[in-house]
């Protein structure tokens, strides 16, 4: 089919040929409108596969983690985690922002992370943190590597179970070690059936406070140094280390008199006297002294 470019009379043919009508000249239209639908094919393709790779190269990738403590952790842990994928530099990797959720973690800046305590974490009615799977002295918490390289992204994320390992200890360890010498003493007569920490907050300097753990059971005696002290006290049925003491079922109480300790002055404290004569507050965990 042509069509004449002058008057717009079409014919027939498959030859450029002139009008006989207007001897205007005949142009083929099938040939014009197959070009046009080829350069509209072609640019419509660039735009598909410009896409696609676009995409293609944005999309995030994988980052493989490993921890290497394995998936379980115990509070008071400092765990590594470590990040792999292909294509990845030294530099890379060096550039990971490292966060955590689900759990109290001091994020180290890089990849490393101290599994802190908090009585939260392992409470199911307290807490989204704690998994049904788990025991109430357990919960579970992730790990997760981000990396942007240009327009590319890498992430990655691993789980890891945070538990409470019960510890051995002997009566009378010293947890908070005091800066100044032990000149004078207490002692301690245990409770039969729960563990007792103590810390000893000095009236005059921090260098005097001084922490220990009892053994339930047991009469211990504690060098300490000579000074005026507010006794903080708790107890519970497995000592988990110096962050969680005894874990959620920690008790904490204050005794209400301050305690003059002296070279020639000492206090026995007995834990298992009913009706005795010193007087006890329980107070918050918040309000309890930090044995670090």
């Amino acid at each position: 089919m042509v069509k004449c470019v002058n008057c717009g009379a079409e014919y027939e043919t498959e030859e450029y040929v002139f009008c006989p009508e207007c001897g205007g000249r005949l142009m083929q239209e099938k040939k014009k409108s197959k070009k046009k639908i080829g350069i509209i094919c072609a640019a419509a393709a660039v735009v598909i596969i410009a896409a696609v790779s676009y995409f293609g190269i944005t999309a995030t990738r994988d980052l493989t983690l490993n921890c290497d403590k394995g998936t379980t952790v115990a509070v008071g842990d400092t765990l590594k985690v470590s990040a792999y994928a292909d294509g990845l530099t030294s530099e890379d990797y060096r550039q990971i922002q490292w966060t955590s959720h689900n759990g109290t973690f001091q994020n180290n800046g890089d990849g490393s992370f101290t599994v802190m305590y908090d009585k939260n974490d392992f409470s199911p009615d307290d807490s989204s943190y704690a998994s049904e799977d788990l025991d109430e002295n357990s919960y579970e918490a992730f790990i997760d590597a981000d990396l942007k390289k240009g327009i590319r992204t890498w992430h990655g994320e691993i789980r890891v179970v945070v538990t409470l390992e019960p510890q051995e200890f002997k009566s009378g360890k010293i947890v908070r070690e005091p800066m100044s010498s032990r000149d004078s003493q207490i002692v301690i007569n245990a409770m039969d059936k729960l563990h007792s920490y103590f810390y000893l907050k000095s009236e005059t300097s921090e260098e005097n406070d001084i922490s220990f753990i009892i053994k339930k059971g047991k009469s211990t005696t504690v060098e300490i140094p000579c000074d005026t002290y507010t006794i903080y006290e708790a107890d519970g049925e497995n000592w988990y280390g110096d962050l969680a003491l005894f874990g959620p079922s920690t008790t904490y109480i204050k005794w209400d008199d301050k305690m003059e300790f002296t070279e020639d002055n000492y206090w026995t404290l007995s834990l298992n006297v009913e009706n005795g004569n010193a007087g006890v507050d329980n107070v918050n965990p918040e309000d309890f002294p930090d044995a670090q």
